[in-house]
Parts: structure tokens; sequence; C-alpha cells
């Protein structure tokens, strides 16, 4: 099926008096087991290597308001990804080519009436490039438009040669208003994006700050006041797929999979510093909005301002927000308009670094080395343009038991091509008849930054036992980061940032490419640092259980000979750059201890309206939200 659109969400005002009885339950909860914590934003999960593994993503804005006599020009843009990389070794199922890309359009007044639908257009796709396109579109019937904000749901739907659809759908708007009574070839009130940005949208390298500009312009002889709300809405999550049955299709997700990931957002008359504040959970950002106040224009007369938005360090490509500004213009007269207008702003790591805020930086894409005959990851690292530096991770072998008995073990790394790089475990053995155990223990040492050093751990890795709903397949997370001396002065100068995802599965007939596995169930394992292990050691260990392998013969002679493949997959992902602010957001009196007197400190905070404290998501703007990242954060812990 396709992928559900997620709508435009409202802004519900609230009741201040939740704020008692959700804290009222943090601290009931606190007596009891702590569930499963959830995944780090922009951790977007690959599907088990012998898969077509495909996403896809697609972003629509309209650039301006448009009057009622014009069609109007809708922006979008495309990514999709069909074949990961695969490990060299590894026999990889790949997807079917595709054969076509069509985009399809359903307008629809959010006031009520008929639904107009535009396409099938045809596109181009180009596997892991970003395109881009206009449609234009006008109303059912033809012109004129009545004036209002129209709903735009977009959908992609790229067709395999196996006859598999993969589909990606979202929605945006479209403001329509009359002419100007002054000049009939303007809108009566304008408000256009004039962001200068290049196909596809405006892009930016993971972690850096991005505005949009925008010009309102009242084109009337009365004044008038403009009320605006931004908002940023992510749009790489996972897929749908609409399947043939002929190929077994495990779409993966360009960002977190579930509603979060939406950048922080807010308008420069409120934060003037286009440095957003990071959250600490981005993943629970899931209504990411600002107001503007009131805005008074004189007749014919213009206003322009700046909305920033910015996306996470650890964020891979394809990872990106619309964003739509929408409100309404009341003129002296007693006339009045509902407006709209939208923007985007996508990650990619293939844009420069601008290290245009203290913790911005670099990705760090990692390549296979060799160090006395063991893989390495090397990746060169640039926390900023004059700070660069090679780091070195050493993948000791790994230790495997298969019921109890060690099998040698085959490492392989992938050239970090995208964003990730993957390192594969592999191991041979014979096809299981009976459930079997299995014990894995991986540790990877970082023994080098040149001409650099590191000075030690940032803590220890902040790990999340699964996955929120949406990955096909649940795994650990973790994320650890370094401190980096740069130049050898014992100074602090950047942080490595890794985002680690492990997974495993067991494919019983390495020779049948239809045979597409067992997934392993990993959520028992668990991360931490070793130091007497070595320096600066991640391992990485758990058990798990491989069932029965059942098919054609051998397998189902009961001998036991048939040669399967256990397979582990470790993705990192890392970013290197400054230091982050402190992001324990919910230690509110900085004591370094969560307990009551943060929850005091809490509502005292929010009941007085301070932002620096009780503006848990950082989006300017004290409400509920702030309520459930407070509790959120609270019943996670601090790393």
């Amino acid at each position: 099926m396709r992928q559900k659109s997620r709508r435009r969400r409202g802004f519900v005002r609230r009741s201040a008096h939740a704020l008692t009885a959700a804290l009222a339950a943090t601290v009931v909860l606190l007596a009891a087991p702590v569930g499963q914590q959830l995944a780090e934003a922009c951790g977007c999960k690959k599907p088990a290597i012998r898969r077509c593994s495909p996403s896809l993503t697609m972003w629509k804005w309209c650039k301006r308001v448009y009057r009622t006599d014009e069609p109007v020009v809708l922006d979008f843009s495309w990514l999709g990804v069909l074949n990961p990389p695969c490990p060299p070794g590894v026999i990889c199922i790949p997807c079917p080519p595709e054969v076509s890309t069509d985009v399809f359009f359903n307008v629809t007044p959010i006031s009520g009436g008929p639904t107009t639908a535009f396409g099938a257009m045809t596109v181009t796709f180009v596997d892991g490039v970003i395109s881009a396109d206009t449609i234009t579109i006008t109303p059912d019937g033809g012109l004129p438009w009545t004036p209002g904000i129209y709903n735009v749901e977009g959908v992609i739907d790229v067709t395999l040669a196996d006859g598999t659809v993969i589909a990606a759908v979202g929605d945006t708007c479209i403001c329509i208003v009359e002419p100007s009574d002054a000049d009939p070839m303007l809108p009566r009130l304008d408000l256009e994006n004039i962001t200068p940005d290049g196909p596809g949208g405006t892009q930016v390298h993971p972690g850096d700050a991005q505005s949009n500009t925008y010009v309102i312009t009242n084109n009337r002889a009365v004044p008038c006041t403009v009320d605006l709300i931004g908002q940023n809405d992510q749009r790489g999550g996972v897929p749908g797929v609409i399947p043939s049955g002929a190929v077994i299709v495990d779409p993966f997700s360009f960002a977190d999979p579930g509603p979060g990931d939406d950048y922080p957002i807010a308008f420069d008359i409120n934060v003037p510093d286009p440095c957003l504040p990071l959250p600490a959970l981005p993943q629970l950002a899931t209504n990411s909005f600002d107001i503007m106040p009131p805005l008074v224009i004189d007749p014919f007369s213009s206003v322009q301002f700046d909305v920033h938005s910015r996306g996470w360090q650890l964020c891979e490509t394809g990872s990106g927000c619309e964003q739509v500004l929408e409100g309404s213009v009341r003129w002296t007269d007693g006339q009045f308009n509902q407006i709209c207008v939208g923007g985007v702003t996508i990650s990619n790591s293939a844009v420069p670094p601008a290290y245009d805020c203290p913790d911005s930086g670099a990705t760090v894409l990692w390549q296979p080395a060799d160090f006395g005959g063991n893989p390495v990851l090397r990746g060169q690292a640039n926390p900023r343009p004059t700070g660069n530096y090679v780091m070195d991770y050493l993948f000791n072998p790994p230790q495997i038991l298969i019921d109890g008995q060690p099998f040698p073990v085959q490492l392989q790394i992938s050239p970090a091509t995208t964003d990730t790089c993957r390192v594969t475990a592999v191991v041979q053995f014979p096809a299981p008849e009976v459930p079997m155990p299995i014990d894995f223990f991986f540790a990877i040492d970082n023994f080098g930054a040149f001409p650099a050093q590191v000075l030690g751990d940032d803590g220890p890795p902040s790990f999340m036992p699964g996955l929120p709903t949406g990955f096909d397949h649940i795994a650990p997370t973790a994320k650890t980061a370094l401190i980096i001396d740069e130049n050898g002065d014992g100074v602090e100068d950047s942080m490595l940032m890794n985002l680690v995802q492990l997974q495993g599965e067991v494919v019983c007939d390495p020779s049948n490419l239809n045979d597409h596995g067992q997934v392993l169930d990993l959520t028992n394992a668990f991360y931490a640092h070793n130091p007497g292990f070595g320096f600066n050691t991640m391992v990485i260990q758990g058990q798990t259980v491989v069932n029965p392998c059942f098919g054609p013969a051998p397998k189902g002679t009961g001998t036991g000979v048939a040669p399967a493949e256990l397979h582990f997959s470790i993705d990192i992902r890392s970013f290197a750059g400054g230091f982050p602010p402190n992001t324990c957001i919910c230690d509110c009196d900085a004591s370094g201890t969560l307990n009551i007197d943060d929850i005091d400190c809490f509502v005292a905070a929010f009941l007085g309206g301070d932002l620096a404290l009780a503006d848990c998501d950082h989006n300017g703007v004290i409400n509920i939200d702030d309520i459930d990242c407070f509790v959120a954060c609270f019943l996670a812990g601090c790393p």
C-alpha cells in the first residue's frame, strides 16, 4: 500500500492544566521500569543487505500567493535510491530497474469542494540524485479560482521492471487571493519566497543553518495586519510499496520513520540567530512551528523577513522538510484573506559545509583501509576548514559462536559512497535444523587521529534498544562521541560524533537468490566502552537465536550439511564538528542530576514563561509540546 500522507497539522490551543497531570505522571513513572526508548533522529535504517532496499521521497512548495485569474506554478523535487551499495564479496539482490516515474497531484479547497486531479506527469528518475520540476495547476472547470487555501496532495510512483511500485505521498498548500483594486495585475496581498536556490530547492550540509527569505507586500490603498505561523514537516520517511510478488522489497527511510525529525524553525524577529539550537531528542520534534507577532503593513509597502531552519548533524542526504507559512490578512476597511507560501530545507552531504554555527562541521565519509592485515575504517574529518585530520577505526576479529562453537568470520567494508558506511561480518555454517543460540562480540578500536589526537570519550554510548515504528528491522542503535585535540596543544577543539546501527540475518541457501533469509532479533544487544580491551574501544555484544532452515534439498534432507550464511551488518555515520550545546534539556537546575528539583524548576519556568528553561523543544514557543518533551527526556535520562 502507499505511504500514508502526513497531513499538515493544525495549531490547537491547549490548557496549561495539562502540565500538572503530565508531571505528576512523570513522578509516578519514576518508580516503574522504563520502556523501550526512542531511536536517535535521522538514524535511517538500511534493511538487510540481501534485499531490494529502496527509498523514495518528494518535496513540494508554492513560492508565492496567486491571483484568482492566473494558473499556479508548483515546484517539486524528489530523491529515490533503489540499490544502496553492496559490500564486496556479498551477493546482494538488486531492485529491478526503474521503467517509469509518474507524479500525480490532487487539489482540494480546504473550505470544501471538488478535488481536481493532475497527472500522471512522467518525470526522469536518476538513482541517488535529487531532481526537480514544476507543474502548472488550474481549478476544476478552469479559471477563475475561488479565493482561499487549497490543499495539494502529491504522489510520486516509481514503477520497477517486475511491476513493483514504490510510492511517496505528502501534501502542501497553495493560496489564492483577489487581484488588487489598485492594479489588477497584482494580488491584493503578495507573499513570496525569494530565497535563491538551485534545482531541487534549498539544500544545505547537515548541521548548517539555513534561512528562507520572504517578502510580503500590501498592494492596496489601506493598511492591513498580517498574522503568520511557520511550520516544518519532514518528508524523508519510509515510502510505501505496492508489491508484484516477484521480488521481496524492504524499503528504508532517509529520516526518522515516525513523525519526528521536523527541523526547528524560527522567524528572525523572534530568534535573530539562524544557528538554532538542535534538540537533544529530535525524534520527538513532531510539531515544529513558530508564530510571528502581528505585522502591520502600510499601503503599497513591503516587509522582508527570514525564517530560519536547521537539520541535525547526523542527518542523511534525503532528510528534508517542507516549510509552510500560513495565516491571514485583515484590512482596516474590513476585508479579509487567507494567505500561505512554501519553501524547503533538504540535508545533502554533497553540499560543502558552511561552518556557520559553533557546533556545525562536516560529514565524514569512511573508506576501507588496511592496518597490519586487519580492516580499518579511515575517514578525513573536517570540523572546520583549517582543522582537517584523519581518523582510523580498527575492527578487531569478531567473536561469533553458533551453538557454542566458534566459526571463522570474514569482514567486508563498503566504501561510503553515501553518508553511511557498512561493515559486514559473514559466517558460513551448517544450516540449522533446530533453534540455535548465537553469541556475538565486536570490538572497534579508535587508535588514532592524525595529526590530531583523541583526548577521550564524551561519556558512554547513548544507547537506544529499539527503533521507532516504521522500520522493517528492529535493531539497537547507539550514538558515540570522541573529544579531539586538533593541534596537539592538549585543548579540546572538536568532537567526532558517530551513529552506529546493528542488524543481523541468516540466509539458509546463499545459492538461491530468492532465499531472503531470516532477520535476527537483536534487541538484547548492547553497546559499551571497554577501556580494558583497548584505547577508546567500542564494544557491541549480545545473544540471539537462529531458527531452523527449511527449503529445497539438501536442507530438507535432514543431513544438516547445507552451508548457510550468517550476516551481521554495522552501519556507521559520522560527523566532525564543534561541541554541541548542552543537550540535557531536562536537567533544569543544571545540577548534573535528575530529580524532583528539576520538575519543580521546569514547572516554575513553564508558568513564568521562561523561554530559556521551559522551551524544551527549542521552537521559540512554550506550550504543551514542551511538557511532552520534558517528560520524555526525564524518563530517558541524560547521557
